[in-house]
This record gives structure tokens, C-alpha cells and sequence, in this order.
């Protein structure tokens, strides 16, 4: 596909995202609910900051955040999110250039940034997800922009994202991020895009392991973008949760 045949794709997959309401029984709200003003022409927030429809590396976080987080910065990036500033610093460790999210970007840097759950949770920042919101990101959305952009790697960071994306695929996933990390198998998932699961970058992630050691890591991903090769499809499934 050539980014003109996909933009009016990701424009109905945005305009389906905003019309959402599944979550609304399970405390979630979607961020053209909270304030239409601050909501983006994109399918997440984070996507504002990286949304390369054809990229070649997809990163997928848990979520974005709270509906107060949202309101407070009105539905943009900040610079200073430990998540955000871990993460260029890992993207450069792989040959990945990019500014923080509040500075000048390049309209084509080959990523693409997502949530597995695009709806902000009640409250603030942190906290717990529930799991039907989680599947129903994941089997209306998450599959979907995994199978537009097709990218050759979809990093996942933190165990429920990279749940979210096995689910969607049919895939049972491994009990702990440590061992899906360590299995020595990648899954395949969409048009070939290959399933790399890493920890999460925050400053929960950060705090208990050194940044030296993600990067460790992320060598896989790099590994996976210099020798992929194209694979069988395996497209999405509807039987998630």
C-alpha cells in the first residue's frame, strides 16, 4: 500500500475510535467524550507524536493515561514524561532519530506510536486497567492500525500490551513480560509483522532495571528490522477475552 491508499483508511479507523462508547460501562472515556477540543485528528494521543502510517517499527504502550492527565495538558505529549524521554533514548540506541514529542518532527521517521487501550481511565495517570477495556481496544483498534501500517515489527512495552496483541491474534500468551522476552520464538502477527515484546520504559520500568539493560533489549528489535524477511499472514481474530 502507498500512504495515499492508507490515509482514508486511517481516517475511518479515527472517526470509528472517536464514535466509541464500549468502555463507558467499565469507567473509560474516549477523549473526544472528555473534551472534543483536545482530542486529535489521530487514534490516540500518543500517535501525535509518531504516526508514520508507513513505518516500519510500531511501538504499542498499555495506555495513555487519566481523564484529569488529559484535561491538565490538553491531549498533547509532554516533554518531560519519563516514558517519553527513556524511549527516544532507546530509539537512538537502534538507530532511531527523533525529538521529544513538543519539539519539530519528521513527517516520515518510520514509527508509529499506540496505545492497546485509547479510552483514559478515571482519574489520574496511573492505575489499573480493566479488561474488557483492554479487549475491546484491542479487537476494534489495535489490530486494525497493526494491519494498516504493516509494519515489519511491532514492539510491545509492558506485559498488557504485548497481552493485547496475543489475544488479537489468537495467541495465548506467556505468564510473565521476562519470559515472553526470553522465548527464544517471535510470533507473527498481521502481514508479517513480527511480535517483540520489551519492558516497559517508565520510571516504574527504569527503576527497577537500568536503562543499559532495556537497550540490551531493544537489540532484538534491531536485529528483527535488518533481517526480516516477508511472512505468511496471520490476521486478526475476533475471539479475544
Amino acid at each position: 500500500m502507498e500512504i495515499l491508499s492508507k490515509q482514508p483508511l486511517y481516517q475511518s479507523l479515527v472517526n470509528d475510535r472517536k464514535n466509541c462508547r464500549l468502555c463507558s460501562t467499565v469507567e473509560m472515556r474516549n477523549p473526544d467524550e472528555i473534551n472534543k477540543a483536545y482530542d486529535s485528528d489521530q487514534v490516540g494521543p500518543w500517535t501525535q507524536w509518531q504516526g508514520d502510517l508507513d513505518a516500519s517499527l510500531m511501538i504499542v504502550g498499555q495506555d495513555w493515561g487519566g481523564e484529569k492527565y488529559f484535561i491538565k495538558i490538553q491531549g498533547r505529549e509532554e516533554d518531560t514524561n519519563p516514558t517519553n524521554r527513556n524511549l527516544c533514548e532507546l530509539l537512538r540506541s537502534i538507530g532511531f532519530s527523533i525529538e521529544l514529542p513538543n519539539q519539530p518532527q519528521s513527517i516520515t521517521t518510520g514509527l508509529f506510536f499506540t496505545n492497546a487501550v485509547l479510552c483514559c481511565k478515571r482519574g489520574g495517570l496511573v492505575g489499573p486497567v480493566p479488561s474488557q477495556a483492554v479487549g475491546n481496544c484491542s479487537r476494534h483498534f489495535l489490530a486494525r492500525q497493526i494491519e494498516l501500517v504493516r509494519p515489519k515489527a511491532v514492539a510491545t512495552l509492558g506485559y498488557e500490551a504485548y497481552r493485547s496483541v496475543c489475544y488479537a491474534y489468537g495467541y495465548f500468551p506467556v505468564s510473565t513480560i521476562s519470559e515472553a522476552i526470553a522465548s527464544p520464538d517471535l510470533l507473527t502477527i498481521g502481514y508479517g509483522s513480527t511480535l517483540v515484546p520489551v519492558h516497559h520504559c517508565g520510571h516504574y520500568g527504569t527503576s527497577r532495571r537500568r536503562l543499559t539493560e532495556h537497550k540490551h533489549d531493544w537489540q532484538r528489535i534491531a536485529t528483527v528490522l535488518r533481517n526480516w524477511e516477508p511472512k505468511p499472514s496471520r490476521l486478526s481474530c475476533s475471539c479475544y477475552m
